[in-house]
């Protein structure tokens, strides 16, 4: 039996598919331990033994396209910093493109933030991924689509950045996009599993998070782009630094700061109105990522480390009003749980 390595695992309990390719660029696959947009990753080892992660990349989009993601992953090899994942290896073989990194033992940030880390423990984590993300700005890197989930921590509370570069392109705003929660055509959303006019419950939420992609080709995931994105612009540090004010708003409110019933609403949402307030929010740390999140990248941050510096010195919220994150993901779960027994 032939299993493409690629395609997403059929469970979550990180063992290998049946008949999967064992190995790929000298390194050996073991198991899967994750699957986005852009890939699945599997842990692995190299010739000598040593753990690796190996991310296999999606197919797709033009040869030139792919030239260039394999370009740009090349580039992230020389960035070296404690924060950003090291990339050691960037090939393809047998028509799959593909990453070695190191393996990070740890969980995302997106996942550590349900454990109702202290306010202060929160911060300190996002400045670290910040210095990662700026170190790579300043090697000339964009990570093309930094969420809470391309950052791990590691036991030890070691912050590391990873996932650079994997995007395939950029939205031709003309053409047809499409997510792996909805499809979008004409500005109106088409959902597979609802009644007309009625949503299924989390629309919203799963529209955020989707993988929005073009043609086949991952463009980044719209909860976390920047408005300049969904009119075809290319990604640049500015819309790295909107992406990363997101997360950080979301990591001390428990939510997006924008948001939106289609990706045409989404997209306009920095341009109608600025971000809320948020009692999550010191007033300071409101400050710098409200400017963070300004729809003109010219009004944005000068640079990533300009931003660090004035978030650095903003008090954090109470830690009551930080554990909101937390608190949502548990009734999210619960309100899910619930509708489905509901439905049986």
């Amino acid at each position: 039996m032939s299993v493409d390595p690629t395609a997403p695992p059929a469970t979550s309990s990180g063992v290998a598919a049946p008949g999967a390719r064992s190995s790929i660029g000298g390194h050996t696959l073991d198991r899967v331990i994750g699957s986005g947009g852009t890939g699945v990753v599997w842990a692995g080892t190299d010739a000598k033994g040593c753990p690796v992660a190996i991310k296999l990349l999606r197919s797709g989009g033009s040869a030139a396209a792919r030239d260039a993601r394999l370009t740009r992953l090349r580039a992230v090899c020389a960035v070296t910093h404690a924060n950003v994942a090291t990339m050691l290896q960037v090939g393809s073989e047998g028509g799959r493109d593909y990453v070695i990194m190191e393996r990070i033992e740890g969980q995302s940030v997106a996942d550590w933030l349900a454990l109702q880390p202290a306010p202060r423990e929160v911060l300190a984590t996002l400045l670290a991924a910040g210095r990662g993300l700026a170190a790579a700005h300043e090697a000339g890197v964009v990570h093309r689509n930094f969420t809470l989930h391309s950052v791990l921590r590691g036991p030890s509370g070691r912050v590391a950045v990873t996932d650079f570069g994997t995007a395939l392109g950029q939205l031709d705003p003309a053409a047809e996009k499409t997510t792996s929660a909805v499809a979008v055509a004409a500005g109106r959303a088409q959902v597979g599993d609802g009644v007309a006019g009625r949503p299924p419950p989390r629309q919203q939420h799963a529209l955020l998070d989707a993988a929005l992609s073009q043609g086949g080709v991952f463009v980044g995931t719209p909860g976390y782009m920047a408005p300049e994105l969904f009119t075809g612009a290319a990604p640049d540090a500015r819309s790295d630094q909107f992406a990363f004010c997101v997360a950080a708003w979301e990591a001390f409110s428990g939510q997006r700061p924008f948001h939106g019933e289609s990706l045409d609403e989404l997209a306009r949402a920095p341009v109608m109105a600025a971000p809320p307030g948020a009692a999550s929010l010191s007033p300071g740390m409101h400050r710098v990522l409200a400017r963070g999140l300004e729809a003109d990248p010219a009004r944005r941050w000068p640079d990533l480390p300009a931003l660090l510096r004035e978030l650095a010195r903003a008090e954090p919220p109470p830690r009551g009003r930080a554990l909101t994150l937390a608190a949502s993901v548990v009734a999210l779960a619960c309100l899910v749980t619930l509708l489905a027994l509901l439905r049986c």
